[in-house]
């Protein structure tokens, strides 16, 4: 999750992005949610993952506004989710699509909100060494750079999440 400062958690990043992190509600299609931002999930319960930071939820569950399961794990946030125990699943759109596949569920199975306006997205990049040379963050950053504008690091990424 996002820092709480929103500072980054490395001062050696790379120049280029390698992926944009962009939170996403999982609800399950027959239950057809009808999600209008920060206001549908009021007074609601939502599955989230142990261990995680989810501001601002954290401080509407604090106040009681949103209701939360904790769980351990995906299968086990997926296991709530079938057994309606939250109106949705909150976490990285990417995670969500992974661990489905991992799992052996289809995407088409469940509705798939944005919440970009509840939970800002943002860039993740590689982390170098501060004692790297510049020499070889340049080149990585310059791969990286071609990888991107050549389309090859989005059929990368789509090969884990699709």
């Amino acid at each position: 999750m996002v820092p709480r400062s929103g500072a980054p958690q490395n001062l050696n990043l790379s120049e280029c992005s390698i992926l944009t992190v962009k939170h996403a509600l999982l609800t399950l299609k027959r239950r057809e949610i009808k999600f209008n931002g920060i206001e549908s999930l009021l007074k609601q319960r939502l599955i989230l993952l142990f261990g995680f930071e989810y501001p601002p939820l954290d401080e509407l569950i604090v106040l009681g506004e949103i209701l939360d399961l904790r769980v351990l794990n995906y299968d086990s946030a997926f296991k709530a989710l079938a057994l309606e125990r939250g109106i949705g699943f909150v976490e990285m759109e990417s995670r969500i699509k992974y661990n489905l596949k991992q799992a052996g569920n289809s995407v088409e199975n469940y509705d798939l909100f944005d919440l970009g306006e509840v939970i800002p997205q943002y860039e993740i990049r590689l982390a170098f060494s501060p004692d790297m040379p510049k020499a070889i963050s340049t080149f990585i950053d310059d791969r990286c750079k071609r990888l991107t504008q050549n389309g090859e690091l989005e059929k990368i990424i789509n090969r884990y999440l699709n």
